[in-house]
């Protein structure tokens, strides 16, 4: 099972069944590639913090492969599951893009 491990600032709430929820977005999109890294952390951040209006929620995913420097992406949704799905599918295919480049050295 790939290693996931979830951050928030202090302005999010990230329960238990929230984490879980990030964790299977987390391995459905990189679960392919378990043997391939050693960890993958999401850090969450709410842009406006305390601030009043819509959230902005940004999720920075950071891949760590076995040898190799991290691998990292950024998504900014209005919804915390949104930007997770849609950093999970960005740092998918830049792995995606990075495996297939060793594979061709």
């Amino acid at each position: 099972m790939l290693k996931i491990i979830v951050n928030s600032d202090s302005h999010l709430h990230t329960g238990e069944d929230l984490s879980s929820q990030i964790e299977a977005i987390v391995q459905k999109r990189l679960g392919r590639f378990e043997d391939r890294l050693t960890r993958v952390v999401v850090h969450l951040r709410d842009e406006k913090g305390s601030k009043s209006g819509h959230n902005e929620v940004v999720c920075m995913t950071e891949a760590r492969p076995e040898g190799m420097d991290a691998v990292n992406v950024t998504d900014r949704a209005a919804d915390l599951l949104v930007a997770v799905n849609h950093s999970a599918h960005k740092l998918e295919k830049k792995l995606d893009e990075t495996f297939e480049r060793l594979r061709k050295k």
